[in-house]
């Protein structure tokens, strides 16, 4: 009955708590939500990450190929973020091709990556070859700030990655 009341008139839905200075999850207004970061939950990735932030829960796993680097950029390798919100975290997803949700969220992710990242570390020989890192996130849970989880998990994902020992041979 609260769900149908909270999807029929969502507004009227966060007043009822509101007006009593707490949220409809238990929270005070000005209180946050419990986080937990568990590193290294996925075997398969270079890094990993897992986050917890309230009932919403994010899995970020990273891999890395080498590439030539860009044009622009020679001297640098690069990030890609890739956010996946299946349908199964929250119903207001849907089936199939990448949500729009998701693009912007990959989107902003590169934007706030690349910018605190010295791209420059991940270049073997300026112009020929470096390190292109994927960075995958997997939303479990959707129960809200999934843009800050997902940051989160990245994060605590990349200060866990470990790039294989890489040997140049010049010829």
């Amino acid at each position: 009955m609260a769900d149908d009341f909270k999807i029929a008139q969502p507004e009227q839905y966060q007043r009822l708590f509101l007006k009593d200075d707490i949220r409809p999850d238990g929270r005070a207004v000005t209180g946050c939500r419990e986080v937990k970061i568990h590193v290294n939950t996925v075997s398969s990735a270079l890094g990993s990450a897992m986050v917890c932030y309230g009932s919403t829960r994010v899995i970020a796993g990273i891999k890395g190929k080498f590439a030539e680097p860009t044009i622009n950029n020679p001297n640098s390798g690069f990030l890609i973020p890739n956010v996946i919100l299946p349908m199964t975290c929250n119903t207001k997803y849907k089936p199939g091709f990448p949500s729009d949700k998701g693009i912007a969220m990959s989107n902003k992710l590169e934007t706030l990556l690349t910018d605190a990242t010295d791209l420059m570390e991940l270049c073997l020989i300026p112009g020929k070859v470096a390190w292109v890192l994927y960075l995958d996130v997997v939303c479990i849970n959707d129960d809200g700030n999934v843009m800050d989880a997902a940051v989160l998990a990245l994060s605590a994902a990349l200060n866990n990655t470990w790039l294989p020992a890489t040997k140049i041979i010049e010829e």
